[in-house]
């Protein structure tokens, strides 16, 4: 494996600053670093790659999602990845992980459904956007229909997704399905509030305050993790006496 040097985190750092969000639908991207991250990955790992192209599961993961299936077991004299052997008994089913991914990804923010990124012992920690409003995946469910509707017939088109229900239980059934297949036990709720807003329109809500309570088999672990903007109002009242305090954006806000 070719050594990581600071030119490729510089590299990195400018690819975000120039984009907002990957958009696996601008097709492959030659980016050296994304090579690099799967190196790593199976240096640790006997991984399974599951196919992404063009966003056909989502948008904003990249065209092929790496998944770690075993850990490599190392001596103390090994240095080379190829050399590891699996050392664990996880048991991962990757068509049966893309069909339900595929059915419950508008379930969650930005179709970020969950991933697994990180296997310990058999178990996996697995990343993914929280949940998505109503709004959203009406939004997006209606942005698919026509989206399959306007592609020429030329191209080769995937399987229509069959539902049975109305959309938001059958989503939350299949993402809650999704996270049983990956043997997951809890959830780490990152979000302050219950619901977010923006502009006025909530655009994520959290496991916590599900009405119909479909995540209580999950353990739900509240750690909230508060941007500068909401540490900043939360304790403009305590810094009333003071004459200058910090705004969100960084710059400074004289209180008269």
């Amino acid at each position: 494996m070719s050594n990581i040097s600071a030119e490729n985190i510089e590299e990195l750092l400018a690819l975000f600053s120039r984009k907002g969000q990957y958009d696996a639908r601008t097709g492959e991207q030659s980016y050296e670093i994304h090579r690099k991250c799967e190196e790593l990955f199976e240096k640790d790992y006997v991984c399974c790659k599951i196919e992404n192209e063009k966003g056909s599961l989502s948008t904003n993961y990249p065209s092929q999602i790496i998944v770690p299936t075993d850990e490599r077991s190392f001596s103390s004299k090994d240095s080379d990845s190829s050399k590891g052997t699996p050392c664990s008994t996880n048991n991962f089913d990757a068509s049966k992980y893309k069909e339900i991914a595929n059915k419950s990804n508008l379930a969650r923010c930005r179709t970020r459904f969950p991933v697994p990124v990180i296997l310990y012992k058999g178990k996996f920690v697995c990343r993914s956007a929280t949940l998505a409003c109503g709004g959203e995946m009406l939004w997006r469910d209606m942005s698919v229909c026509i989206f399959n509707t306007t592609t020429s017939e030329s191209e080769e088109k995937s399987a229509p997704i069959s539902r049975n229900g109305p959309l938001f239980t059958e989503l939350r059934s299949q993402d809650i399905k999704l996270l049983k297949e990956l043997s997951v036990s809890y959830i780490c709720d990152l979000m302050v509030e219950n619901k977010k807003v923006k502009y006025g329109l909530k655009v994520s809500s959290s496991e916590k305050i599900d009405k119909e309570n479909r995540y209580c088999d999950f353990k739900i672990v509240q750690l909230p993790y508060p941007g500068n903007w909401y540490i900043c109002y939360s304790f403009i009242n305590s810094l009333m006496n003071l004459s200058v305090v910090a705004r969100p954006s960084g710059h400074l806000l004289k209180l008269f």
